[in-house]
């Protein structure tokens, strides 16, 4: 009886054993899991991340968009008007008109010479949006005037080059 009980002592030892060594692959799996979906996790919130600071970016990107163009039309609507003390005012920014008629916003005399800068004649048609290219050191957006009597008509580009702060550096016009 003493060998039956040592033998079965012992083959319930040897059981509990095999047991602890067939959970053991398990728990690493388990392991392994819990390890592989933190990863994943992780990944995600950066993703996340990602994906937010895009959509802040967007709309950044829109809001100066639309700042640039209402300051833009404004600025060409009181060049129309003639009211350049009020630019001034509102703008910060000197601009005058030369005998050519062509608007040249101080201190940016050297940048264009002749026939690209804008005229008042200009001024006074419609604008319809081209671009926005944004730069390290400033901004730019362009727009497309057209006028012309019937069968002289003609597409010219206006653009406005504003710094980082929104001030306007320059207005010039090509073809």
């Amino acid at each position: 009886m003493k060998r039956i009980g040592l033998l079965l002592l012992l083959v319930g030892l040897l059981f509990g054993c095999s047991n602890n060594e067939a959970g053991s692959p398990q728990e690493d799996a388990e392991g392994n899991e819990d390890l592989e979906t933190s990863e994943i996790r992780k990944e995600i919130e950066q993703v996340r991340n990602e994906n937010q600071l895009l959509k802040d970016k967007i709309k950044n990107f829109s809001s100066n968009i639309q700042n640039l163009d209402h300051q833009s039309r404004n600025i060409v609507e009181l060049i129309e008007e003639g009211d350049l003390d009020r630019i001034k005012t509102e703008y910060g920014v000197d601009i005058k008109v030369s005998e050519e008629d062509e608007v040249i916003v101080e201190g940016s005399e050297d940048t264009f010479d002749g026939p690209y800068y804008i005229t008042t004649d200009l001024a006074s048609l419609p604008m319809y949006f081209v671009y926005y290219n944004p730069q390290p050191e400033s901004m730019e957006i362009g727009y497309h005037v057209y006028g012309g009597a019937e069968g002289e008509e003609f597409k010219r580009t206006i653009s406005f080059t504003y710094d980082l702060d929104n001030k306007l550096i320059s207005i010039f016009s090509g073809e």
